[in-house]
């Protein structure tokens, strides 16, 4: 395998001793077999961190030839580390404790310094709890402790700037809503004392080696936390700032411990920091809007409600998803006698969520338990009363939900995954994109899902495949014909480490839409109708911006030829070794500079309207200004709004296309952030009246073609 930067790898591995290490390594305990369990190449200078777990010893052998021993230590782990290692091969050899004996366990293998407890975890290494570090559930952090790094007076007007070195060791997020990072919670890093309130307090951490995140604890108890404002670093701003000492901890992501950073405290904001807008709470003490309920032992209970989604639900706790309304909960159950419980969402109309704040007042979120629909299960649940909300992902607003209680177990694994396929690049030469098209023609199921009549090698990294077939394995469907699909750009290295490039471009052109549309009548996507249909052509391409390895610009049409055309792109900041992502891991992960949504229509709109009013009798002016008027209505629900502010500009922008239908015409909405932005903060700023344009700026506009 190569490793280095933010790369991890972990798997199992056996071997049976053959020769002494010893004979290499004055006393090194054990015997290794003939051949390393693990070879890990270095393409340039880095850092390398090995973790064994099953093996008392082990001996690697560094790209100069010499050899190093590393003994179990007290966590039963086989640490070895070399930090800016030369480049070359490392290889590896469990010893096992005696010839021919056998050894097994795991291996991981990254390009940064693992977290302890999750090393524990990943390897399975049996550990006596009091030899790690205590979570903040078994010790909370302690703002009377002396700081490690000094104590500082703030005046009104100043700034301080303190030096610290970042010590993670356990995960901050159990503190509170925002919290992140790794932190030693034994001993804050900082204390700042105001001697005086002021109108707005702001903290920030800084780092040109590592993630940081901030954790704060104020005079008054409260916790406030911060990751990712101004770039990756931190900032928190409270207003108004008492006067009191406030307990200061610079946190960090796994990797950067030990690094260097610094503590910036004044009264100013800088410029383009995203900071979060005031906290919500969630109201336990409001009237439920479906009211209550008492948990029947004789069998489950349903109640009906309306959706409202207007906060992100992961604002109370990281774990919870999509957005609900905290101004009051949905539904109160209440428990009499203690057993089994289990609250479960459906929904047909939107991706629903589940947040619930138990008698004691913790929170338990879930998505996607069965299909998209959530459920939160108690194998015993504690006597009281249980707040529950149900959210939703962006678009579910006033979707109806049908809330379940049940006093039975919950019955599968919450948000089980299924196992990810085998790599199938994984070891294997892949000089060039016709040779890992080779590689897939292989796999067993490959012919029976696509032929093609004549492949052209358009360069290593490309390729065009003509006269494509592509067919449904189970022969329900009927075979849907393409005239080409184009390959090109395609990431190779990112093939044999990850199984995904990191980039690549893909055209598919001249698609049988007719049977494609025919296959979606059985319980494909939904397609639209075409009285004659066109020629259907799609293209997605994830490409670094002139070699920015630091961003990715992502592009995705679809093209019916001269009827409809459905356009997005965006411009991505890329995490560094991010390597290979998944949709879900590429939506939490990257962050958008520009982000565009563009629907071109050349009469598609228009003829689907007028067929639609032949069918039902009416009038098509008429049919377009029910639309629109409940079109603001349904913007208006969400709050007030004003012509300039982004529902203003969706309004605007759809009046304009629907009272034109009989030209062509675009559709486009762009945002703009300067610090990048996530997608959850950019569907808030498209319900905000007035977003703030340092941070994003919105435009929707409709533009005749």
């Amino acid at each position: 395998m190569e490793g280095g930067g933010y790369e991890a790898y972990d798997f199992d591995y056996a071997a049976v001793g053959a020769e002494e290490a010893a004979s290499l390594v004055r006393g090194c305990p054990g015997f290794a077999a003939a051949e390393p369990a693990l070879t890990v190449t270095l393409s340039s200078p880095g850092d390398l961190y090995l973790r064994l777990g099953g093996a008392e010893a082990a001996l690697v052998e560094r790209p100069d030839g010499l050899h190093a021993c590393e003994i179990v230590d007290a966590y039963g782990l086989v640490r070895l580390d070399r930090r800016g290692g030369a480049a070359g091969d490392y290889r590896l050899w469990p010893l096992a404790p005696a010839a021919g004996a056998s050894v097994t366990g795991r291996i991981l293998a990254t390009g940064y310094e693992p977290d302890l407890r999750e090393t524990v975890r990943i390897l399975g290494v049996a550990v006596d709890p009091a030899l790690l570090p205590p979570l903040l559930s078994d010790l909370p952090p302690d703002p009377l402790a002396p700081p490690v790094s000094g104590e500082a007076t703030l005046s009104p007007g100043g700034e301080i700037t303190m030096a610290v070195a970042l010590r993670g060791l356990v995960p901050a997020e159990e503190a509170g809503p925002g919290c992140a990072g790794l932190i030693d919670q034994t001993r804050p890093d900082a204390r700042l004392t105001l001697a005086e309130a002021l109108p707005r307090l702001v903290i920030g951490a800084e780092s040109d080696t590592a993630d940081t995140t901030l954790m704060i604890i104020g005079p008054d108890g409260a916790v406030h936390c911060g990751d990712d404002q101004v770039g990756y670093n931190p900032l928190v701003s409270i207003e108004p700032a008492e006067a009191g000492a406030y307990a200061v901890w610079a946190g960090v992501y796994p990797g950067g411990e030990g690094q260097a950073a610094r503590l910036v405290f004044g009264e100013t904001v800088p410029e383009g920091a995203a900071l979060p807008a005031p906290a919500e709470t969630l109201a336990t003490d409001a009237a439920p809007a479906w009211g209550y309920m008492g948990l029947d032992p004789s069998g489950p209970a349903e109640a009906t409600l309306s959706i409202a989604a207007s906060v992100f639900a992961s604002d109370f706790d990281p774990g919870c998803s999509g957005a609900i309304d905290p101004s009051r909960p949905d539904l109160v159950v209440s428990v009499w006698e203690p057993g089994p419980m289990t609250i479960a969402a459906r929904s047909d109309g939107a991706d629903a969520t589940l947040l619930v704040v138990t008698p004691s007042g913790a929170i338990l979120c879930n998505d996607d338990h069965s299909g998209t629909n959530p459920a939160v299960g108690f194998e015993t649940a504690e006597t009281g009363d249980y707040f529950v909300w149900v959210g939703a992902f962006g678009g579910g607003e006033g979707a109806e939900a049908v809330l379940t209680v049940s006093p039975a177990p919950m019955d599968g694994a919450m948000g089980a995954a299924e196992p990810p396929a085998p790599n199938p690049f994984e070891g294997r030469d892949v000089p060039s994109a016709a040779a890992a098209l080779a590689i897939l023609e292989e796999q067993p199921d490959f012919a029976a899902f696509l032929t093609y009549e004549r492949m052209e090698e358009t360069g290593p990294e490309g390729f065009i495949l003509h006269g494509v077939t592509l067919s449904d394995p189970s022969g329900v469907d009927a075979p849907i014909s393409v005239a080409r699909i184009s390959v090109s750009d395609l990431d190779l290295s990112g093939l044999s480490a990850g199984g995904g490039p990191e980039r690549f471009a893909l055209t598919v052109e001249g698609i049988d839409y007719a049977a494609l549309a025919a296959a979606a009548e059985g319980g494909g996507p939904p397609l639209p109708l075409f009285e004659t249909p066109p020629p259907l052509s799609l293209s997605v391409s994830l490409l670094p911006p002139g070699g920015d390895a630091t961003r990715r610009d992502f592009s995705l049409g679809l093209v019916f030829e001269g009827q409809f055309g459905l356009g997005l792109s965006a411009r991505l900041l890329w995490p560094e070794g991010a390597g290979s992502m998944d949709p879900e891991m590429l939506a939490e992960l990257a962050r958008g500079e520009a982000v565009e949504l563009r629907i071109d229509d050349m009469g598609f709109i228009g003829a689907s309207l007028a067929r639609a009013a032949e069918e039902m009798g009416r009038d098509p002016g008429e049919m377009v200004a029910e639309a629109l008027a409940e079109l603001e209505g349904a913007l208006g629900a969400m709050g007030p709004f004003s012509p300039g502010s982004p529902r203003g500009m969706l309004l605007a922008a759809l009046t304009e296309r629907l009272t034109g239908l009989d030209r062509p015409g675009r559709l486009r909405l762009r945002l703009e952030a300067p610090a990048g932005v996530d997608a959850e903060t950019a569907f808030g700023a498209l319900m905000e009246d007035a977003p703030d344009p340092a941070l994003i700026s919105v435009e929707i506009a409709h533009e005749p073609l």
